[in-house]
């Protein structure tokens, strides 16, 4: 059953996701959202609802995939899972597959090595602790992101995407409370 704290931990999220995404700038034009185009739904509203619905149904399926996989098994079978499923949509939406720079390798072995890591982590905490609290404490990495590029990327998100993030991770943590 949802108690109200939950709710309102839910609640916390969801407009501090909104806020984050509505205020986000671009660096070409500090002024526009990101995504911003005159009568149009901007491309990134529709993958970010994607991968909060992706990731929503990844957690438990990690869990129920465990007992025949094995813990770790289960982000071998998601990583399947996303090349079966993401190839296809790149192709429809037209998403550039070539590789990146060679000089951006290292960065993008670093952000699989981290990615895989996450993984894990879940999937371990997820035997340990239920996982209606492990799942809301990873999701604390949408507000660290922003921390991140704002400390260490030198990217100046504005006001309302800074206090976004800071609803979300704090909903984020009275979910899991």
């Amino acid at each position: 059953r949802l108690r109200g704290g939950q709710a309102a931990g839910a609640a916390l999220v969801l407009a501090g996701v909104v806020m984050v995404g509505r205020h986000a700038r671009s660096n070409a034009d500090p002024s526009a959202p990101v995504g911003a185009a005159p009568g149009r739904q901007p491309r990134w509203l529709l993958a970010s609802v994607g991968t909060a619905i992706g990731f929503g149904l990844l957690v438990p399926s990690m869990a129920r995939l465990a007992p025949a996989t094995g813990r770790l098994g289960s982000v071998c079978v998601v990583y399947a899972a996303d090349i079966v499923l993401g190839l296809p949509l790149a192709l429809a939406f037209r998403i550039p597959l070539r590789p990146p720079p060679v000089g951006a390798w290292a960065a993008v072995a670093l952000a699989g090595v981290f990615e895989t890591a996450g993984f894990v982590c879940i999937t371990l905490g997820a035997a340990r602790a239920p996982l209606a609290i492990v799942s809301p404490l990873a999701s604390l990495a949408s507000a660290l992101t922003v921390a991140y590029a704002w400390l260490v990327l030198r990217e100046r998100p504005s006001r309302p995407a800074v206090v976004g993030a800071a609803l979300a991770a704090v909903g984020v943590v009275i979910l899991a409370l």
